[in-house]
């Protein structure tokens, strides 16, 4: 009987310590994303741009707001897409300069 009893002891601490690696290769994980989400988060603020909504777009280029949806969507405006929160949607956002650079570029005619 002493023998199961010690069997089963060494299962357990075995067992144990796999736990206690799951864990901590878990908070290392965790640490690691906090870390990117801080720097991701950091990024646009650091760089001095200034982001713009598509309401905003669509009102200095004087159009809808689906008609600069769909203007940033093409490709036309490089935006950049911020994730949402949990239960939220992606949010577009258009750089000012991406901005009027499109309006410098669309008020030259075409040759």
């Amino acid at each position: 009987m002493s023998d199961k009893r010690s069997g089963m002891q060494d299962e357990r601490v075995a067992l144990e310590v796999v736990i206690a690696d799951a864990a901590e290769a878990f908070l290392r994980l965790t640490e690691a994303l906090r870390r990117l989400k801080r720097e991701h988060r950091a990024e646009p603020a650091t760089g001095g741009t200034q982001w713009l909504s598509l309401r905003d777009v669509a009102r200095e280029l004087g159009v809808s707001y689906g008609t600069a949806w769909n203007i940033a969507r093409s490709g036309a405006i490089p935006s950049t897409l911020l994730r949402g929160g949990r239960g939220q949607r992606a949010i577009r956002r258009i750089a000012r300069d991406a901005l009027a650079a499109y309006i410098l570029q669309s008020s030259q005619p075409n040759r």
